[in-house]
């Protein structure tokens, strides 16, 4: 079985399956795991993992056969499987904790009227503990208001986070780019409804995985430039660890969103003229 299957297929897994893992595991932790002992079991348990999350998460027609099937690899007998669940789900459920205060700062928002308009950027750094003593690491979380409403959420690294936040016609927009692929989320403003009124600190630990209807757009801009603008060009070599090609300038221009982009390693420029609400590119130029 491969160690990356959804969780979902632990509800087929054999034991014979199981066993596989628990090698991968040893291997990792470069140490060898000791079978036939319940301290031993729970001290397995202790560094969280994927196994003990399943268990934790999992409804109990779930998370149930799966212990026993765990239980019977490390051949542990004459145990008490419910109070065993029980004291695991107890013990090895991970909650969200704030570990450093809320900062707060300010993040340009683009219009095409107003002057100075501003994004707060609420971030604070949060952790993963549980009761027995496991801590992960640190991570960043970030909220985004525009006015009194949450236009973005993010957690660490957030690939699909906004470059760029921009409003037209009262209405809020993220644009993110990476190499030739332009990303255009629609309408945040009213992505986020139904969290309004709420602490910072509530709206992570009870919004951390809410799915949010955010609309999102990707234009592929190879369609909309020469064929080599985007090649590696001369600057390029193999010591290169930034992005081959950046946004290097946004602003309006005649109701259109202009977005000029640079080739780094060569370097040149071109720029498209977007519609923001139809997604519609309108116009382009290049130079050399």
């Amino acid at each position: 079985m491969g160690l990356l299957r959804l969780d979902e297929e632990f509800e087929k897994i054999s034991e014979e399956e199981i066993k596989k893992i628990l090698l991968h595991i040893e291997t990792c932790r470069s140490e060898r795991i000791v079978t036939g002992n319940l301290d031993d079991f729970i001290n397995f348990l202790k560094p969280s993992s994927f196994i003990t999350q399943y268990i934790c998460t999992k409804e109990l027609d779930k998370s149930k056969p799966f212990l026993i099937k765990l239980t019977n690899v490390f051949c542990l007998k004459n145990i008490n499987i419910d109070e065993l669940l029980e004291l695991i789900k107890t013990n090895a459920t991970l909650e969200l904790t704030k570990v450093t205060d809320w900062r707060t700062t300010e993040i340009p928002l683009l219009s095409e009227i107003l002057d100075n308009e501003k994004i707060e950027c609420h971030s604070a750094e949060f952790k993963e503990v549980n009761k027995w003593g496991y801590e992960g690491e640190k991570e960043t979380y970030k909220i985004m208001y525009y006015g009194d409403k949450v236009i973005w959420i993010s957690r660490g690294v957030s690939f699909d986070e906004p470059q760029y936040y921009i409003i037209q016609k009262d209405k809020v927009y993220g644009i993110k780019y990476n190499h030739k692929k332009l990303t255009i989320h629609k309408n945040l403003n009213s992505s986020f409804e139904g969290i309004l009124g709420i602490s910072l600190d509530d709206i992570i630990t009870k919004h951390e995985l809410t799915h949010f209807n955010i609309n999102s757009t990707e234009i592929d801009l190879s369609n909309y430039f020469y064929a080599k603008f985007f090649y590696k060009g001369m600057l390029f070599g193999r010591n290169w660890k930034g992005e081959i090609s950046a946004i290097k300038n946004i602003n309006f221009e005649n109701g259109l969103l202009k977005i000029e982009i640079e080739n780094l390693t060569y370097p040149h420029t071109g720029y498209i003229l977007l519609e923001l609400g139809s997604n519609k590119i309108t116009g382009r130029e290049f130079h050399e």
